[in-house]
């Protein structure tokens, strides 16, 4: 096979690729508007606060994390990007999510193709929660400052 038509072969396979993460992630992406127009998003951003603390990242961030731990880290990578477009996070709390989503992503997919092979699917769980867990938290730690209110709660009760 010559250069060209592994080229042409490369690329066709690349777009196939993007077109079927595209059908995934739109849908996902539409989704989560349409619950943020009815404010579920909100509610759940209350729900999930004060776990997002401990990461020193606001309820918002519970989005993009929820996504990537049941759909994997590509879907939770657009919902951050989208996240990140929107302004409801800033670059360095996306870098948080990213890490902690780098480390623990697609909770179930990947420990049920380990468990196949003979692994402990509970030790598994909760080894790669505690380890991304504390990772992510000293990282957040290092890098943003504490929560002292959320800063989105005070800006709109002042408005």
């Amino acid at each position: 096979m010559d250069i060209s038509a592994t080229l042409l072969q490369g690329a066709q396979n690349a777009f196939y690729q993007v077109g079927k993460m595209a059908l995934i992630l739109i849908p996902i992406i539409v989704f989560l508007e349409i619950l943020r127009d009815l404010h579920i998003v909100q509610q759940g951003s209350r729900l999930f606060a004060p776990l997002m603390r401990i990461f020193r990242l606001p309820g918002e961030a519970a989005v993009p994390i929820v996504v990537g731990l049941v759909f994997g880290i590509l879907y939770g990578a657009g919902v951050l990007i989208q996240a990140g477009k929107d302004g409801s996070l800033n670059a360095k709390e996306m870098t948080v999510i990213g890490l902690f989503l780098s480390l623990n992503h697609a909770i179930i997919e990947d420990p049920l193709l380990f468990t196949m092979i003979g692994a402990d699917y509970l030790l598994l769980q909760a080894l790669r929660l505690v380890a991304s867990v504390v990772i992510t938290a000293l990282f957040a730690m290092w890098l943003l400052p504490p929560l002292s209110v959320p800063v989105r709660e005070v800006a709109q009760s002042n408005s």
